[in-house]
């Protein structure tokens, strides 16, 4: 077993560290033409920064602004039921006591969200679904992006349409510093199969240098209290047959 853990872990770290470094060894572009010479070139693993932005942005009529991406969510405020049980009495009397309670939650109730028509780093076009997702999204701070229509329905973070139901926001910028992770060896791939994050690239790089093999780490625990059980297994057995 020992041996076996030792094969599994050793591939799961060589793993990590390939994957650790291949930020560090990937060709860093930080402008256009040498964006346009490595994707003539077919240049190999590559991380592109760049400001990404949207054009056909969009947003709703009680917003402010302009965004890549918005999704309006709704929460209805509803009533729950459960059951609370307590024990009273003591000695001989003692006994469960069980009665029914209601509490009320803001509970999801679907949400709307909208996407600019496309977006583009360099003059290159995104996938722009598929982008928006790569990166999350941020809940919009309406005391600064309401109009002013519809202030007065607004309370903390969210606008009220009643007592019942209320909406809440969460978006993408039309423009923002971003870093995508391709490969330019096949021209017709280099911007559809590609990773994107909000970042720049020093702080990639410096965020790889500092992670950690939690794989490796969960893999060594969950070995080690196996091997562990099977010998409490084994010793707790009778073993009999060792009398033969």
């Amino acid at each position: 077993m020992g041996a076996i853990g030792i094969s599994i872990d050793t591939r799961i770290t060589d793993h990590f560290i390939e994957n650790n470094s291949k930020y560090q060894k990937a060709v860093k572009i930080r402008d256009k033409d040498t964006l346009d010479y490595l994707i003539s070139t077919k240049a190999g693993n590559s991380l592109v920064e760049g400001k990404v932005k949207a054009s056909g942005t969009v947003s709703f009529k009680e917003i402010n602004g302009e965004y890549s991406y918005i999704e309006k969510i709704k929460e209805v405020y509803t009533m729950h039921t459960r059951t609370v049980c307590e024990t009273v009495g003591s000695g001989e009397n003692q006994h469960e006591v069980c009665h029914l309670e209601t509490y009320w939650t803001w509970d999801y109730a679907g949400s709307e969200p909208k996407y600019a028509k496309e977006i583009s780093i360099y003059d290159h076009k995104l996938d722009t679904r598929y982008a928006l997702k790569e990166i999350g999204s941020s809940r919009l701070n309406l005391s600064k992006n309401i109009n002013d229509q519809y202030k007065q329905k607004r309370d903390g973070n969210c606008i009220y349409e009643s007592g019942y139901v209320r909406y809440y926001y969460k978006y993408i910028p039309r423009l923002f510093k971003g870093v995508i992770y391709t490969n330019f060896a096949k021209k017709d791939k280099s911007f559809k199969n590609y990773s994107l994050e909000r970042a720049t690239i020093k702080e990639l790089v410096e965020e790889e240098k500092e992670s950690i093999n939690f794989g490796g780490i969960a893999f060594k625990i969950f070995w080690v209290a196996l091997i562990v059980f099977m010998i409490y297994e084994y010793v707790a057995q009778d073993n009999d047959y060792l009398d033969d």
